[in-house]
């Protein structure tokens, strides 16, 4: 669920899949309610990052999330990836300024 800091949803930051190898596979849109998906994945690994985040004050949060398909029909939650506004004081760990 893609999230601001006061746990708002944040619909319309685009996620990239990748597979293990980082070969790009797909990208999607978090929707009104902050959810992204990938539907009908193989099983394997993939990763899944956030390429672009909405216009205005907010950076990309650049970590990796690390998903695993270890079988059919599977339901992956990933934990909340959360936007922080961009006050122009140093960058957090993580996160790179847009």
């Amino acid at each position: 669920m893609k999230t601001d800091e006061d746990n708002n949803p944040l619909p319309g930051c685009e996620f990239t899949l990748y597979d293990e190898y980082f070969v790009k596979l797909g990208a999607t849109l978090s929707d009104d309610n902050g959810v992204i998906t990938f539907s009908d994945l193989p099983i394997g690994d993939y990763i899944i990052r956030e390429t672009k985040t909405l216009d205005g004050d907010f950076r990309i949060n650049n970590k990796n999330i690390y998903v695993s398909i270890t079988g059919d029909k599977q339901v992956v939650q990933a934990n909340a990836i959360i936007n922080k506004k961009d006050d122009g004081g140093d960058v957090p760990e993580g996160y790179v300024r847009r």
